[in-house]
């Protein structure tokens, strides 16, 4: 039986995040005397196999082999080692080109190889254009197909959702004077993501977001929480007494009007590029 051969035409290889195919030749439109392609050849017509090459083909239709350069990523070879589980190997340059980084990429469980490369070649272009470093770049994250999504406006009212709250009550005896008593709010379960937890308390470090306030004295943001103190009183000192810092019940009130202010704010601010740079990026 003779093997199937086709070319998936690449286009915008000269374009921060716009690099993509033609799925069909009849969508393609020669501007150049040869256009870089994936030479994609049928293997094993019983179990789907597929080898691709990636090169430049000419209007003659001649194929050249040799690595494919999109803008600051070389893609260099691809291959075939079983059944929807492929390699591919890349070259990251940093932005003036005086640094590189290879990659070997394992794309295991895909039906569609060429998307999932054309993927993180954008993301990694997005990435060094970003003035990221390369020493930074976090490759574990890249062999993980679901860690490199873009997030949508679901998935950050989702961590929204998830956050945890804590609240306390806490106080200061002053000599002379009366006591100052304040309410405290811990936000835990943040988002995994600096950019986001950083957004977040960006929202609430405000005293006024949009059309909804929150009456904060104080708002801090530690590693793994929000902090915010709001309320402040100036009493004689009965409800903490000398024990200090107290747990008191959650009032959902307060728990649904920041998670309102969040998601009011969120999605005017999120920025899904800047997020999924950072995310990519080695943890410190």
């Amino acid at each position: 039986m003779s093997r199937e051969i086709w070319y998936q035409y690449l286009q915008n290889i000269n374009k921060i995040n716009q690099f993509n195919q033609c799925h069909y030749e009849s969508e393609f439109i020669w501007t150049k005397s040869s256009t870089p392609v994936i030479k994609t050849e049928e293997i094993d017509f019983y179990n789907s196999k597929l080898n691709y090459t990636p090169g430049y083909l000419t209007a003659e239709k001649i194929f050249y082999p040799c690595p494919i350069s999109v803008m600051y990523v070389l893609i260099k070879s691809l291959s075939f080692h079983s059944s929807n589980t492929s390699e591919f190997t890349i070259v990251v340059y940093s932005k003036n080109f005086e640094e590189k980084k290879v990659l070997t990429i394992n794309n295991n469980h895909s039906y569609d190889v060429l998307s999932d490369i054309i993927h993180i070649v954008n993301i990694l272009n997005l990435y060094i254009d970003h003035e990221n470093e390369l020493k930074d770049l976090d490759e574990n994250i890249l062999q993980k197909k679901n860690s490199i999504d873009y997030l949508t406006e679901d998935n950050i009212i989702a961590l929204i959702e998830k956050l945890n709250f804590n609240f306390f009550i806490d106080g200061q005896r002053r000599i002379g004077k009366d006591d100052t008593e304040w309410n405290e709010l811990e936000i835990g379960n943040l988002p995994k993501s600096f950019y986001i937890r950083n957004l977040f308390f960006k929202i609430l470090e405000k005293k006024h977001v949009g059309t909804f306030t929150i009456a904060s004295e104080k708002v801090t943001l530690k590693s793994s929480l929000i902090h915010i103190e709001y309320d402040y009183n100036h009493t004689p000192y009965t409800i903490v007494g000398y024990n200090g810092r107290k747990k008191i019940e959650p009032d959902t009130s307060v728990t649904n009007h920041i998670k309102d202010i969040l998601k009011f704010n969120i999605c005017q601010l999120f920025d899904e590029k800047i997020e999924i740079c950072e995310r990519i990026k080695i943890e410190k």
